[in-house]
């Protein structure tokens, strides 16, 4: 989906520490992911709830260090572009993850929850987007290293911020939702209640 999302580097990690920031290439993610054949012996519902909570707290982890950027954009004279390069290289290294585990969701996707399908639908626009604004952030900081400020720059980490929390709040409910779902169905034959249809 997102086979070459933000992964070349122009600088290593040795080369950065010298003052350089690493960039990234990025790509959008395919409308579906490969077939996938039914196994008895994998839970594949079990894997895209793993999946998903591991992708919910990565979210979470761009979202404080996009909040972080965009604070110390504000202070282009005083917090050195190198440290900016880092913030940006971290979260470069989730969205990756995230990218990963969610090529993965959209490959099994057929064979999850309903609710799990909503929620990998709900996830992918969101992981566009806060792609788009890292790799719009990382060219911008790697082409102004003597000066990294610019309204299109706030503009990126704010979007960064917002996209990956969309992710996380987003993950969240459906997990919130299963979760009450799971309850009632457990507490209907407790009431003598009848199954509900379909479940």
């Amino acid at each position: 989906m997102f086979s070459d999302l933000l992964r070349k580097s122009v600088y290593s990690i040795s080369a950065f520490l010298a003052g350089s920031v690493l960039l990234a290439a990025a790509s959008h993610p395919t409308p579906n992911g490969r077939p996938v054949s039914q196994s008895q012996s994998h839970d594949f519902q079990k894997e895209a709830s793993n999946l998903l909570q591991q992708i919910k707290a990565d979210a979470v982890t761009v979202s404080k260090l996009a909040d972080e950027l965009h604070t110390y954009s504000y202070q282009p004279n005083e917090i050195d572009f190198r440290f900016q390069g880092s913030l940006l290289n971290d979260a470069r290294d989730q969205v990756n993850q995230m990218d990963e585990m969610l090529t993965r969701l959209r490959t099994i996707r057929r064979v999850t929850m309903p609710w799990q399908q909503k929620a990998i639908d709900r996830v992918t626009p969101a992981m566009v987007e806060l792609t788009d604004s890292t790799q719009s952030a990382t060219d911008f900081l790697n082409g102004h290293q003597d000066y990294p400020f610019s309204p299109s720059y706030l503009a990126d980490s704010t979007n960064m911020y917002k996209e990956a929390s969309r992710i996380a709040r987003s993950v969240g409910r459906f997990e919130k939702y299963a979760a009450a779902d799971r309850e009632v169905r457990e507490l209907r034959p407790q009431l003598g209640m009848p199954a509900k249809a379909g479940s």
